[in-house]
Formats: C-alpha cells, structure tokens, sequence
C-alpha cells in the first residue's frame, strides 16, 4: 500500500485491531492485586492448605502492620496471609414487617359470629 506521512499521524484500521488484545488486557486484570485490606468480623473467602477450593470464613483477628489474619473456617481458627484471602458479598435478608391492629369488637357482633360459625359448622 502507498503510504503518506498522514499514516503516521493516525494509524489505520488494521493497525488499531493488531495493537487490541482484549484477552491480555483481562488477564492483566484478574492478576493485579486485590484489596489485601480486612476488617475483625468481616466475611471473607479462605484457600486452605494448597487446594484451590475457596471456602466461607470470618476475620477473627489482624495483625498490625502484616497481611496476616486469624480466621474462622470450618470450626478453627488459622492464620492465613491476605492472598490467600478473598472479600466475599453477604447477601442482606430483608423480613416484610407485618403490622396488625388490635380492634375491639363489641359483644353483638362476637355474637353473631359465634352463631354463624355454629351454623356452618352444623351442616
């Protein structure tokens, strides 16, 4: 292809789509360090041992000034380093509040109740 100074300028499109890795640029993501910061009682994700399996666990305690943590798994406390560590989402359970009002009925209508319940429970 002929090409002008103006190439130098902007490069061209096939150029542009060489220079676009978009795999390397995720990889490079998922490898740069996380947040290695925790907190007493937070939850977080635990790899024990060399597995690879990630498991539910809780802050007990910190460390100042080294990435150590202790941290409930499984029944037991370990010290584990903050790689090996994960922050982990707790989903928050919101209960419906349900209000009731206490009326008071008067005895005519407890009454009339009470009769015609007897009445469909006689047939």
């Amino acid at each position: 292809t002929l090409r002008c100074r103006l190439h130098q300028l902007r490069p061209s499109d096939r150029q542009a789509m060489e220079d676009m890795h978009p795999e390397r640029d995720e990889k490079l993501l998922k490898s740069l360090p996380s947040e290695r910061k925790f907190e007493t009682s937070e939850p977080v994700w635990v790899q024990i041992n060399d597995d690879k399996i990630w498991h539910p666990a809780k802050i007990c305690k910190e460390y100042p000034n080294s990435p150590l943590y202790d941290v409930s798994c499984k029944g037991r406390v370990v010290k584990k380093h903050a790689d090996r560590l994960k922050h982990r989402e707790v989903p928050v359970v919101k209960i419906p509040v349900v209000e009731m009002n206490k009326q008071i009925i008067s005895e005519e209508t407890k009454q009339s109740l009470r009769e015609q319940m007897l009445r469909e429970n006689s047939n």
